[in-house]
């Protein structure tokens, strides 16, 4: 078989941008706002009070399985490494507060 008789194996011609124009999903929208400032550490802070507020709601109740109690625990271990890592960079840029 030759590759004449082959449409697949034919180079397929490739436009311009500038023939195509602009893309159809950004045509006439407003360029993307500023990232928003946010303060880290609070955001991680108030996440590690719900999760010891919710450890403690559970505590007195007595349950068959222990899921959710791990559940709570592991999320305000992962809290605490949060907050480190949120405190470490808030003075890394400057910002101690």
């Amino acid at each position: 078989m030759s590759d004449q008789a082959d449409p697949a194996s034919q180079e397929v011609s490739r436009l311009s941008a500038a023939e195509t124009g602009p893309p159809p999903a950004r045509a006439g929208l407003r360029p993307a706002p500023p990232p928003l400032e946010a303060d880290t550490f609070m955001l991680v802070l108030i996440g590690n009070v719900l999760w010891a507020v919710a450890f403690l709601a559970l505590l007195p109740v007595r349950h068959e399985h222990r899921l959710w109690l791990e559940i709570c625990a592991v999320g305000l271990g992962l809290g605490l490494i949060g907050l480190w890592l949120s405190r470490n960079r808030r003075f890394r840029h400057g910002r101690p507060r």
